[in-house]
């Protein structure tokens, strides 16, 4: 094999080709659009497969993938060793977050618990993505708190008079929580409907410069809000909580890198440092002598089921929508990041459908919404994680706590879960130091990642996400209707075409005007498209000025031959017209079949006449070897008998252009 491209050459040896031409010559047909009715039905036959019993036997096994790797022997022990390593680091991790975003979300830490058992458990059975673990997440438990605040005094209002909240809760807490499970309830189904209708395409248009300005501000809002109960707190308190969030900064941002060289897991500061404070807690009685807050009563053992108030779900929907949104989202972006690094086929629907399925499921027992978590993610992944078999075994570490150890946490001091969710913020809010980077590469993803912030911050969360989404839709709109163009030239001694202004060695070709427009050519910006191609061939020139490093035209432009390589959609109908009537000629090059099927059904023809069965050429050569070829002949004289593009299987690139001259 050469080492060098230099070495590997070809020669070609073809009449120059238009459509119609390769059409006649390869017996190329037009692709059939299929109706949706033949969509459907295709679909139907894909998912019965013939309806024989081995068939959904398969079916059935392929609901819990971690059957099917060991029934197709695609699991050894070495997996499970990892699996075991990875399951047991998750839940050391899902302790201290699920306590801390538990409280976070305006709920009891308990609940955070909750949320890293019954969601993972499901996921684990039926999810499709092999290194995603879902549980508790700083983000999503902000914009629950911020769903609950604003709704739960609207549910405290329609409690009876006689309303006794269940055991262990007070009024305000049962609302809190009702809102939290209906909002869930209701943000679950929305995902669920999405994966079921394979609606997952939609979630591409919330963009990465989005999320980040709204994560970033959501981030700040909440960081506030911590800040807030600093006048009501005492200096013990206070002291406590200082103490903790430089302890763990400094350990998250010098000790960690440099402790994951060496043994690949992180130190888990935060368990340490909640076993360490409920151990001093407790023996020193804080609570009692020093009047530091503390968790108070965890319940041992598995939560009583408890049905949302489904009254209450209509008044939910508005604000459960960023809920979903986001929360799917996150999850399957680390799910296709993951997929792509450990290269194994993933369908992003069927995960939507399980991930709303999961939180679904889990309303019922006082869980708020799961979802995936970068850090933990990483974490998990770095360790070894194998298969969802983590995740099942995370959750038998959970339940070991919630039914044996569930009161050892009773005297944490929610100072320093406090302390936890203020370091999880800074680190949430770490997308603002991108900013300068973001200005220098895109202005237009500064612009949205700016507004999506500052709609958030100014306004609210849900309107800060469809304000944001609007924008996001707003810059692609204005990306598609102002694209680049470029003049070409031809680039000596080959069949290739550059841009005039970047490429020195691109010569602009007598009397035509070569140009490739880069985006596709669709409704919205066709007219501006249209007016560009018709000054060109007025006066050789791209947007009115003369393009970087050419010559002025030696002679009128007679042709102007379009790039159609990037067209998904194309109107030339007034273009052509135009052209036509200044006695200039349109060419077009590499047209997709589905352009060329839209003109065939709009009647139009592009014909040269006197000339081939159609303007549509091939490639950008052979619409320029036909332009140069016939630019001087008579009427009526025939077009292809003169020139031919050679090629040999032999090396080294050669174009001879017989009966043209040219330098090559």
């Amino acid at each position: 094999m050469a080492d060098n491209t230099e070495d590997l050459t070809y020669h070609v040896h073809r009449p120059v080709l238009d459509y119609g031409t390769f059409a006649t010559k390869y017996r190329e047909t037009f692709r059939r659009k299929r109706s949706l009715l033949e969509v459907a039905r295709d679909e139907a036959k894909q998912q019965c497969g013939g309806c024989t019993g081995r068939h959904w036997v398969s079916r059935l096994l392929n609901l819990v993938p971690l059957v099917n790797l060991l029934r197709l022997n695609q699991y050894s022990r070495t997996d499970l060793l990892s699996d075991v390593v990875a399951g047991f680091t998750t839940c050391v991790f899902h302790i201290p977050q699920g306590l801390a975003y538990g409280l976070l979300a305006s709920l009891k830490p308990i609940n955070g618990l909750y949320t890293s058992l019954f969601p993972v458990f499901i996921f684990g059975i039926f999810g499709r993505s092999r290194h995603l673990s879902i549980g508790t997440f700083s983000l999503m438990a902000l914009l629950l708190s911020d769903m609950i605040e604003a709704n739960y005094e609207a549910y405290i209002r329609r409690m009876p008079g006689n309303f006794s909240a269940p055991m262990n809760y007070t009024g305000a807490e049962y609302a809190k929580l009702q809102t939290a499970v209906v909002g869930t309830f209701a943000a679950s189904v929305m995902i669920l409907t999405v994966g079921i209708l394979r609606l997952g395409f939609f979630m591409r248009y919330m963009s990465d410069a989005m999320l980040k300005g709204f994560t970033a501000a959501a981030a700040v809002q909440s960081l506030i809000n911590q800040f807030k109960v600093i006048k009501s707190t005492n200096f013990v308190t206070l002291g406590i909580s200082i103490g903790s969030i430089i302890i763990l900064y400094l350990v998250k941002e010098f000790v960690n890198p440099r402790v994951k060289k060496k043994i690949r897991v992180p130190l888990p500061i935060e368990l340490i440092m909640i076993v360490i404070s409920l151990l001093v807690s407790k023996f020193a009685k804080f609570n009692e002598k020093l009047q530091v807050a503390i968790v108070g009563e965890v319940p041992r053992g598995l939560p009583s089921p408890l049905v949302p108030d489904f009254g209450f779900l209509p008044a939910m929907l508005p604000a459960a929508i960023p809920v979903g949104l986001v929360g799917g989202v996150v999850t399957m972006s680390l799910a296709k990041m993951y997929c792509l690094e450990f290269q194994y086929s993933y369908d992003f629907n069927e995960d939507f459908a399980i991930l709303g399925v999961s939180s679904l499921v889990s309303s019922f027992f006082q869980c708020f919404f799961a979802c995936g978590a970068l850090a933990r993610n990483s974490v998990v992944v770095s360790v070894g994680m194998k298969s969802q078999l983590a995740s099942l075994i995370s959750c038998s570490g959970m339940l070991l706590v919630l039914l044996a150890i569930g009161p050892f946490f009773e005297t944490i001091p929610t100072c320093v879960l406090g302390s936890i969710i203020v370091v999880s913020l800074i680190n949430v809010m770490s997308p603002l130091k991108e900013l300068p980077r973001i200005f220098r590469v895109s202005r237009v993803d500064f612009a949205v990642f700016v507004v999506s912030g500052l709609a958030v911050l100014v306004l609210d969360v849900t309107l800060g996400l469809v304000i944001g989404f609007a924008v996001t839709l707003f810059s692609v709109v204005l990306r598609t209707q102002l694209p680049s163009a470029a003049v070409l030239g031809r680039v000596e001694d080959t069949d290739l075409y550059e841009d005039l202004q970047v490429c020195p060695s691109a010569k602009a070709l007598p009397g035509q005007a070569i140009l490739r427009f880069n985006a596709p050519l669709n409704f919205a910006n066709a007219e501006a498209f249209g007016d560009f191609v018709i000054r060109l061939g007025r006066d050789g020139q791209t947007m009115g000025q003369p393009a970087k490093g050419a010559a002025p035209p030696e002679e009128p432009v007679h042709t102007v031959v379009l790039d159609c390589s990037p067209w998904c959609y194309v109107d030339m109908v007034g273009v052509h017209r135009q052209l036509t009537d200044r006695g200039q000629r349109l060419l077009l090059a590499g047209c997709q079949d589905t352009i060329r099927a839209s003109f065939a059904k709009q009647g139009l023809t592009l014909e040269v006449n006197p000339g081939p069965s159609s303007a549509c050429f091939v490639s950008l050569h052979d619409a320029a070897l036909f332009a140069m070829a016939t630019a001087s002949q008579p009427q009526g004289a025939p077009l292809f008998s003169n020139f031919v593009v050679v090629e040999d299987d032999v090396e080294g690139l050669i174009v001879n252009d017989a009966g043209v001259s040219e330098d090559s």
